[in-house]
């Protein structure tokens, strides 16, 4: 930033960091680095976070029951390993 204030351009600040003239310009355009912000992405268990819980302990922890269950309950067919992982937040 103190660079471009100094009469830098967006060319010889890029050639300058290696980095593309565009990037550097967004920079420029948000005041500096802008922070990465991680996409929320819907997944099949959207919704049943607190079925899946209460299920893994009525169960006694076991997930494969749990993804029966989901198979023929909510028609969801999906991996025991993405389960596991799922009840384990």
């Amino acid at each position: 930033m103190r660079l471009h204030e100094l009469g830098w351009g967006a060319k010889r600040l890029s050639k300058e960091f290696g980095c593309a003239r565009n990037t550097v310009r967004r920079y420029l355009r948000a005041g500096g680095a802008a922070p990465f912000n991680k996409p929320t992405r819907k997944t099949a268990f959207d919704g049943l976070d607190n079925c899946l819980r209460e299920r893994f302990f009525r169960h006694g922890g076991n997930a494969d029951v749990v993804r029966q269950e989901l198979a023929s309950e909510h028609g969801i067919v999906i991996g025991l390993r993405s389960v596991e992982l799922r009840v384990q937040r």
